[in-house]
């Protein structure tokens, strides 16, 4: 039992010690938050060699574009806006790790649903409806940020013109 709590103790407490000790340590790799910083994917790239915005601004017109939200800064609207239009004409693709993470959802809830009809329906035990009820939730909430999703692009053009 002892052996077991040192362990635990070691794992638990330790290990995470280590770690910020660690990288405290190192060198900070980081841009300055005013520069232009390396471009995190295809339109970050698009968006330094046509507008030459800094990263904070990028990211702002990204999460606009793909979220279909019109951008707050008046400066940024053309890139919005012309970012919006290569989207639609399928120069870039965007919001590629987030679709992603939509599908991982909606896998989450069919499977969280199987998972509570069968202990519902073969296990006899009516704590099964728990996990269809959560299952569903999941499903809605990816399929109604998929369809946000798909309609960005769309939307921000016609917010930003």
């Amino acid at each position: 039992m002892a052996c077991a709590l040192a362990v635990i103790l070691v794992i638990g407490v330790g290990l995470p010690t280590a770690a910020w000790r660690l990288s405290r340590r190192l060198e900070s790799r980081c841009q300055p938050a005013g520069g232009l910083g390396p471009p995190a994917d295809a339109a970050d790239k698009w968006l330094i060699e046509h507008h030459q915005l800094p990263a904070l601004q990028r990211r702002q017109v990204r999460d606009a574009v793909l979220y279909g939200r019109a951008v707050r800064d008046p400066a940024l609207r053309q890139a919005a806006r012309d970012l919006a239009g290569g989207a639609l004409r399928g120069e870039l693709k965007m919001g590629r790790g987030i679709r992603i993470a939509i599908y991982v959802t909606l896998i989450e809830g069919a499977a969280m649903m199987a998972l509570g009809i069968f202990v519902w329906v073969s296990l006899g035990v009516p704590a099964g409806i728990a996990p269809v009820l959560l299952g569903t939730w999941w499903l809605v909430k990816g399929v109604l940020a998929l369809r946000t999703i798909q309609r960005g692009a769309r939307r921000a053009c016609q917010l930003n013109a």
